[in-house]
């Protein structure tokens, strides 16, 4: 009979405990970011926020990113908190009481220099447990955030290329092989800096013109006929030549002058030879 008293007492403890009802934990976990959108060699931070309505106690987690896109710079528990975890383990217990809501982690990464295109990465967290301070542990899913790498865009530098590979700089070349630079050199003529013009239409300034092309340089002092010219400069030696230019006006003018300078002697002479 007292057997049967015990086992029956037994089981009606049993059903009392049974039916207290246990309190459901409310914990959420987030990642907030600073920046978006990165260059290469630009940092941010990625910082994981939680919030426990029955108070943190601890948190326990893991964190993964894409390697050969990210580096990591570093990783420090937040405010209250105290960090227990290595490596990519995150352990967490709070050092004050009275925590709801908090930013418990800060990871601070990098965009790797040697990323050349646009591209993304991601920032994960798993196997999120939030302890609270009573009830039981609370379970999250995974969460991650994804990070825009962008590359500035190269400047133009002002010049186009048109089709058929010749680069635009301002200037033109018209078909034949002419190099127009906007000043102009008549078909046959040489430019005399000064240097020996060789046979055969050549701009001696250091470089060569081919025979047929012509180019005109601002600073040159003489334009001079190819033909007559080296023609007559058979030696190699270097002709100065005045330029034509002006060369006749010149000359009319001191025409002028020394019948002038006659007449008026003329009429001295005579003026004594009558006395």
């Amino acid at each position: 009979m007292k057997k049967t008293i015990t086992i029956l007492v037994m089981f009606i403890f049993a059903v009392l405990v049974g039916s207290i009802p246990v309190q459901a934990v409310t914990a959420t976990a987030n990642l907030n970011v600073n920046k978006t959108t990165v260059k290469p060699g630009e940092t941010f931070t990625v910082v994981l926020s939680v919030t426990c309505a029955n108070e943190i106690n601890g948190i326990i987690t893991s964190y993964s990113y894409d390697t050969d896109k990210l580096e990591l710079i570093s990783g420090k528990a937040g405010t209250n908190f105290a960090s227990l975890g290595e490596n990519n383990n995150i352990e967490l217990i709070v050092s004050k009481t009275g925590v709801t809501t908090a930013d418990v982690y800060i990871l601070e990464f990098k965009a790797k220099e040697s990323i050349k295109e646009e591209t993304s990465a991601t920032v994960s967290l798993s196997n999120i447990t939030v302890s609270p301070m009573t009830g039981d542990d609370a379970t999250l899913n995974a969460i991650s955030t994804p990070i825009t790498i962008k590359p500035e865009t190269n400047q133009g530098e002002g010049n186009t290329t048109p089709t058929g590979g010749t680069a635009d700089t301002g200037n033109t070349t018209p078909t034949g092989g002419t190099t127009d630079t906007g000043n102009t050199t008549p078909t046959g003529g040489t430019i005399d800096t000064g240097n020996t013009t060789p046979t055969g239409g050549t701009t001696d300034v250091g470089n060569t013109t081919p025979s047929g092309n012509t180019s005109y340089n601002e600073t040159t002092n003489t334009v001079r006929n190819t033909n007559s010219e080296t023609n007559n400069n058979t030696s190699g030696k270097k002709t100065s030549v005045l330029p034509y230019t002006g060369m006749q006006p010149v000359i009319i003018g001191m025409i002028f002058v020394i019948s002038g300078i006659a007449g008026i002697m003329y009429l001295s002479f005579r003026k004594y030879k009558n006395i």
